[in-house]
């Protein structure tokens, strides 16, 4: 028995080539297979590129195909739901953690703000049967409904993906980490979800959620970092579990934390972006709002608000991606030396992204860029070697190669 029902989403995809506008998953789901697909409308090509992405794809619907198991409990309990002869709520139940098991690794993964769960309210049950366009097929081919659909949709436009006014849009390249966070089955960590949520506010410009939001976000992760730091071979100490969590204790503010990583740690130049002013200002308009009167301080401009927030949000996404490159370092940078030393590259640099994504940059400066058979010898090693530690890294899922040349010239090898 197949089961196979639709939820509208109007999700846009916008991607650099045609062929990369395509979501589509399957996974397992209490025992049962799943398969998701996009219901797509026609692929458009961008007047202006945003972000080197010059195609658009509307997803209208997702659409869900689940194989029942008949010989696993849940799978039979299934077929006597579907057997009965009123709608039941239980259905609506497992029909729903399917599709909210998609919907959090799209909003999570993918970025897609205003992309919400849906929750089933068991006196729907009966609408939601014919909102969701449940049908059956004993074959796979023809698929008969059981439950007439509803006149009129708008009625229970409530159970859209999103809720506000706006459509959801993710990036083509997200893609691969959506389907991998649903098939995985992979929790969102905190800090990722409430920075989601922080986005979501400040485009809907509820200043006052979005600062408790994204300063509740970086609070976790600078402490992450500094912990990360702290006990990694960056920081040329030989420092105790205990010694760091002493020093992380509740005592130390989140001011002090910032000021001990803006001011005292060695960064680099991962934060050049960053405002700092506008950082410790919105810590303190988040410290108004939680430990005063709830609210934000009065005459502050919008523009000043969105600067702070848009702050934080973006320094929580490079202390996430300056996290994954401190914990990888000690074997990336082994890989590093072998292949300068082996093919004569004067600047080669590899950065782990989220999951399995792999970012290299080689730069020759004023040397020649090698024939393209050198240059796929050395993107081949790499691979093997990046293979080695992590079993679920694939080359051309995985990998985004960037081939530099002073003064200007860029190729990218994907």
């Amino acid at each position: 028995m197949i089961i196979k029902f639709r939820l509208p989403v109007n999700l846009d995809i916008v991607g650099e080539s045609p062929e990369y506008l395509v979501l589509s998953t399957s996974f397992k789901h209490n025992g049962q297979d799943i398969k998701a697909s996009g219901d797509y409308g026609e692929t458009i090509g961008l007047d202006t590129p945003f972000m080197g992405n010059r195609y658009h794809r509307e997803i209208k619907n997702l659409v869900f195909f689940i194989k029942l198991n008949e010989s696993s409990k849940q799978g039979k309990n299934i077929l006597n739901l579907l057997s009965a002869k009123e709608p039941q709520y239980e259905l609506i139940e497992f029909v729903s953690s399917v599709i909210n098991r998609v919907l959090r690794g799209i909003r999570n993964f993918g970025y897609a703000l205003d992309i919400h769960e849906i929750k089933p309210k068991k006196e729907d049950t009966e609408h939601l049967y014919r909102y969701l366009d449940i049908r059956i097929s004993e074959s796979g081919k023809e698929y008969n409904q059981i439950s007439k659909k509803p006149k009129d949709l708008k009625e229970h436009a409530s159970y859209f993906a999103y809720l506000s006014g706006r459509r959801p849009s993710i990036f083509a390249s997200r893609i691969p980490e959506i389907i991998e966070a649903v098939h995985e089955k992979i929790e969102v960590v905190p800090e990722r979800e409430l920075n989601v949520n922080a986005s979501e506010y400040l485009n809907k410009s509820n200043y006052r959620m979005a600062l408790v939001e994204a300063i509740a976000s970086l609070d976790i992760i600078i402490s992450k970092y500094v912990r990360t730091y702290l006990s990694s071979q960056h920081s040329g100490n030989n420092i105790s579990l205990k010694r760091i969590n002493d020093f992380l204790s509740p005592e130390f503010q989140l001011f002090q934390r910032l000021f001990t990583l803006f001011y005292i740690m060695p960064i680099g130049n991962c934060f050049q972006s960053i405002d700092k002013n506008a950082i410790f200002k919105a810590n303190e308009w988040r410290n108004n709002i939680v430990h005063k009167n709830g609210r934000l301080p009065q005459n502050i401009k919008d523009e000043d608000l969105q600067k702070a927030i848009t702050n934080v949000v973006n320094l929580v996404l490079i202390l996430i991606d300056e996290c994954n490159q401190i914990e990888i370092f000690p074997i990336i940078k082994d890989i590093i030396d072998c292949i300068k030393t082996k093919y004569e590259i004067p600047i080669l640099n590899i950065r782990k992204h989220e999951l399995h994504n792999i970012f290299i940059t080689i730069h020759f400066q004023d040397k020649e860029i090698p024939k393209k058979e050198i240059l796929e010898a050395i993107i081949e090693e790499i691979s093997v070697k990046l293979a080695d530690l992590d079993k679920k890294f694939v080359k051309d899922k995985h990998l985004t190669v960037f081939i530099l040349k002073f003064p200007n010239t860029i190729i990218k090898w994907q």
